[in-house]
């Protein structure tokens, strides 16, 4: 129920991710707006929207 009144943390949890050096990180649903916010928080941030099969496969294509 504390989630439905709580503040989100999300750009102290871009800024621990970057800070332990995850710099590749992905977006998986139908919108942009993490993915967007990463790259706002840390310029260093990579992180793809995972929004429909093609992106998946540029994605899976850009790691192997």
């Amino acid at each position: 129920m504390r989630q439905l009144y709580s503040p989100v943390r999300w750009t102290e949890t871009i800024q621990k991710l970057a800070g332990d050096g995850i710099t590749l990180m992905a977006e998986c649903g139908p919108g942009k707006v993490l993915a967007g916010l990463a790259k706002r928080i840390d310029s260093n941030v990579k992180c793809p929207a995972l929004t429909d099969g093609a992106a998946l496969e540029a994605a899976k294509a850009e790691l192997l």
